[in-house]
């Protein structure tokens, strides 16, 4: 198997955009099959082996299909959200290719730009909320996926929805 690896990042999608972003395969590494030159093998320890090689291409395929395709900040500096950082595994991906929209006090729904993120393959994880202050009753938050390019966000003190900033992960 040879010369099936794309040169860009799986993450990205193609530079001309005719292949949308996706998480890699053991294809995209040209295949993990890779043998040993029994004429010339490798001295293990001091060169790299075909078994060796399979299996770092085996551990980055299971990576990618846990690891978030972007992990995003979000904060209510004057009461509305701002996507303030955005962290992932697409090159060019920015906090732009998010719209935060306002749906209410502690009601937020986020947007990606269509083709900037891999499918989803499951719903997202990992809300951290964010403060400065310790607080005075429970804090909680819900999180709804709306579609495929949309999660709704809602965040509470005690029972009262509140703009509270938040982290979460978006699979």
């Amino acid at each position: 198997m040879s010369g099936t690896a794309p040169s860009y990042l799986t993450f990205d999608g193609s530079p001309d955009a005719t292949v949308p972003p996706y998480r890699p395969g053991v294809l995209d590494f040209d295949g993990d099959t890779l043998e040993d030159d029994l004429d010339r093998p490798p001295t293990p320890g001091q060169h790299p082996t075909a078994g060796g090689w399979n299996q770092f291409i085996k551990q980055i395929v299971a990576l990618a299909r846990v690891a978030p395709s972007a992990r995003l900040s979000v904060t209510f500096p004057s009461g509305a959200p701002v996507v303030v950082l955005v962290g992932g595994l697409n090159g060019g991906l920015v906090s732009g290719h998010f719209t935060p929209t306002d749906n209410a006090n502690g009601d937020t729904t986020i947007t990606v730009t269509s083709g900037k993120l891999p499918a989803r393959i499951r719903n997202p994880r990992g809300l951290t909320l964010i403060g400065s202050t310790a607080p005075t009753t429970a804090r909680s938050a819900v999180v709804e996926v709306v579609s495929e390019l949309a999660i709704r966000v809602r965040t509470y003190d005690g029972n009262t929805l509140t703009n509270i900033p938040f982290e979460i992960d978006w699979d």
